[in-house]
């Protein structure tokens, strides 16, 4: 978990998140005094959205923080995270990962410092929301919409793995992750398989003669 300081005024932004004041966060954001700390204060354009997805935040928070200073999106941590992955990691809404990958659709498929990209993470933590709904929503739906989310923008992903050498489907087996939601990452990694297969043919029909192929009589 990070620390987040209670000193100075960059300090009190950091209380409204831990606080999960989103009302109050988004009010001093608005404040001519609230965009010159996110937009000028270097220790906060470095880690403020990397902390903020740590507390499930609404999506406008998230739309306020972006508009203010979008590279953030772009900031990783010790960890090699990005805001998709502690977003992820942290269980945040559908609508708040999402609106993530939208607005920076490349980290969902980084990796971070233990070959985990958010689709792993998603898979890894199925047994941590069990006996939890989000949005009214039941854990395997949460599940399979995040999963379909960054399947869409990242369908490599699925086939990816870790350092321990996992990759998604095998995780989300052994993590007892609903039957559904399995058969539907195995259909994206066939279809991804498929797609990987056509490309190399189609580099090889049109590299054979550079490296002197000649087909047999």
């Amino acid at each position: 978990m990070y620390y987040l300081k209670r000193i100075s005024k960059r300090g009190d932004l950091y209380h409204l998140v831990e606080r999960k004041e989103w009302g109050s966060l988004i009010e001093q954001l608005s404040s001519k005094h609230g965009k010159k700390v996110v937009s000028s204060d270097q220790y906060v354009k470095d880690d403020f959205l990397l902390k903020v997805c740590q507390y499930q935040p609404p999506t406008s928070a998230l739309s306020m923080i972006v508009a203010l200073h979008r590279k953030c999106l772009h900031q990783i941590d010790s960890d090699g995270r990005t805001a998709l992955h502690v977003a992820v990691e942290n269980m945040s809404s559908v609508d708040a990962i999402n609106f993530l990958v939208g607005q920076f659709p490349e980290a969902a498929a980084l990796k971070d410092r233990f070959g985990r990209t958010p689709l792993t993470l998603v898979c890894e933590i199925f047994n941590k929301i069990e006996s939890r709904h989000f949005q009214n929503l039941s854990n395997n739906i949460y599940i399979s919409r995040v999963c379909e989310i960054l399947c869409n923008a990242a369908p490599q992903c699925v086939i990816e793995e870790d350092e321990h050498g996992m990759n998604p489907i095998e995780i989300a087996i052994i993590n007892e992750v609903d039957f559904s939601i399995v058969r539907k990452l195995q259909r994206c990694a066939m279809k991804e398989r498929r797609r990987i297969a056509k490309k190399n043919e189609r580099y090889w029909e049109e590299n054979q003669h550079k490296i002197g192929f000649c087909p047999a009589a």
